[in-house]
């Protein structure tokens, strides 16, 4: 009986120390992985450090900014290229945010429709092709009441219905993405849609229209065809003779006298565009992308910048897309 006794012995020493090899493979292992997460915590924090010294150099860039108008010349339109910096990359955009039209002015501060903004919101849809029937169900899901706006809205019984049901926003927007939550949106009508609309945190924002695309233009007024919106677009940009570059229109007036609208327009529409444009931009949009070893990251920043007070203030930021 001496030997089997000592064959068992023997597989069961074999046994115990396959388990401990396991053990410590596994400890090892996972030693391995934890110290991968935190270099991967570190790097993207680095990354992220990065990103916050962009916003620092652009608001810095935005308060040197002394013209008295906002244009597409201007130095901080200028896309910064990568660059190296310590053990990684960075490179960054400033994009105007006052030349799109602000989803939040379909309805004022406490909550109520705002219909001059609503008719332009359809006139932007209309220029795009697309249904102008969606600003109904826009401003059900911005205003704070359960009245459905008709013919097409939508209030939180359609949203309790879908699978699976959320609930109705009834708040301003954060971001413009967020439109592919209301009824009758879609990634198509986003991606026509999405270039011309913003988010910002106020509800009576003016459009500059230095920075106005010809979509956003033909919102201005029934009487804007796209034939008339790209001769704005003309007058604006084109250099005068002699001249390297065009700095937009000097004022909203300039526009409004000029060729393309001095005898097109009634002096009530031009009194109310007087009212909601302006040639001046609050809102700014940065993009920093970073690079640090193996983390990639890109942040978007919202900011305001209130000329008269020196200040700016960053209302969003967000990590991969905007």
């Amino acid at each position: 009986m001496f030997p089997r006794q000592t064959g068992v012995a023997l597989i069961t020493v074999i046994l115990i120390s396959a388990i401990i090899i396991l053990m410590v493979f596994a400890m090892t292992e996972q030693q391995v992985v934890d110290a991968r997460r935190s270099s991967n915590m570190t790097e993207r924090y680095q990354a992220y450090m990065f990103a916050e010294w962009a916003e620092g150099w652009a608001k810095r860039i935005l308060l040197e900014d002394t013209n008295t108008t906002d244009h597409k010349q201007e130095d901080w339109t200028t896309v910064i290229p990568p660059f190296e910096v310590d053990g990684g990359f960075i490179s960054g955009s400033i994009t105007d945010r006052s030349g799109c039209f602000n989803l939040n002015n379909l309805v004022d501060a406490a909550g109520n429709p705002q219909p001059v903004d609503i008719e332009r919101y359809k006139r932007l849809l209309a220029a795009l092709e697309l249904d102008s029937g969606l600003a109904d169900a826009t401003v059900d899901w911005l205003d704070k009441d359960s009245n459905l706006t008709f013919p097409h809205g939508a209030e939180s019984d359609h949203y309790a219905r879908l699978e699976p049901p959320y609930a109705i926003a009834n708040q301003p927007f954060v971001s413009s993405s967020e439109l592919l939550a209301v009824k009758g949106y879609d990634a198509e009508i986003f991606s026509k849609l999405g270039p011309y609309v913003c988010a910002l945190p106020v509800s009576n924002s003016k459009i500059n229209v230095n920075f106005a695309e010809i979509p956003v233009l033909m919102s201005m007024a029934p009487a804007i065809s796209q034939a008339v919106a790209e001769a704005i677009v003309q007058e604006r940009d084109k250099p005068q003779q002699g001249l390297v570059t065009k700095d937009g229109f000097a004022s909203v007036d300039d526009m409004l006298n000029g060729p393309s609208l001095n005898s097109l327009l009634p002096a009530t529409v031009k009194t109310d565009i007087k009212t909601r444009y302006g040639v001046v931009s609050s809102y700014f949009l940065l993009q920093t992308d970073t690079s640090f070893s193996r983390s990639d990251m890109v942040v978007y920043s919202l900011f305001e910048r209130n000329s008269g007070s020196k200040k700016i203030t960053t209302h969003f930021r967000a990590q991969g897309s905007y």
